[in-house]
């Protein structure tokens, strides 16, 4: 089925936790109500003796950005992170940001964090915390990975993991349609967090012997989803 009209949910946002070292990416959704698009466009009005009177109009920089705003749920990766920025200034406040589309194409952006909500109480007494921050481009995005095509995942299959403790291994889940997004979430079944984390990438990473699943879901659509067993030998 092709894609149609883009759902918001449909996109996904990565942000990297570890922004002078190794990228860690961490999936900025859970507990996130909305992203506000913030692009802007500075423009250059001229009227050339050759327009007749009318006016030339010229686009010289372009301002993006996102506003993130939803509730604080803590303990998530992404949102711990953002929040732990909170009182930090200067190249403190720089990090990545990764934009994977529902036809897969992945941009990739340095931001600034700025306005950044949920480090205290905030609001009436029985509210959840919100949770929000805006995320301020600088410079073009880089394109990471190209689209895959215009349809919808059917399917995706993944094969059993083993890892020791200690080390790392990784998901890797095959989606079908070929020309649908690949682009898949992860989330460790809630009984096995002690024994596995895995991260935005499908790395696994082997915290205590025993076994668990991880579920994997298509992210362009959701309820095309698999579990796979995962073993955690001793180190």
């Amino acid at each position: 089925m092709d894609l149609g009209f883009a759902l918001n949910y449909q996109f996904v946002y990565l942000i990297d936790t570890n922004p002078t070292g190794t990228p860690d990416w961490a999936f900025l959704g859970p507990g996130v109500e909305s992203f506000t698009n913030d692009r802007a466009d500075t423009t250059s009005e001229k009227a050339y003796w050759d327009k007749g009177g009318a006016t030339s109009v010229n686009v010289t920089a372009v301002t993006s950005g996102w506003t993130v705003a939803g509730d604080r749920l803590v303990g998530d990766k992404a949102q711990d992170y953002v929040v732990g920025l909170a009182y930090l200034k200067g190249s403190e406040r720089k990090t990545k940001l990764r934009q994977v589309g529902p036809d897969g194409e992945a941009l990739e952006w340095p931001v600034t964090v700025t306005e950044i909500k949920g480090a205290g109480a905030d609001g009436n007494t029985p509210d959840n915390v919100p949770f929000g921050c805006a995320l301020k481009c600088e410079g073009d995005p880089l394109l990471v990975d190209e689209a895959a095509g215009t349809e919808l995942p059917e399917t995706v299959t993944v094969t059993a993991v083993t890892v020791a403790v200690g080390e790392t291994a990784k998901i890797e889940p095959t989606v079908t349609p070929t020309d649908a997004s690949g682009f898949c979430l992860f989330a460790v079944a809630e009984s096995g967090r002690k024994v596995c984390r895995v991260d935005a990438e499908g790395n696994l990473h082997g915290l205590k012997a025993g076994e668990t699943e991880v579920v994997v879901k298509c992210s362009a659509k959701p309820t095309v989803s698999a579990a796979v067993k995962v073993t955690v030998t001793g180190s």
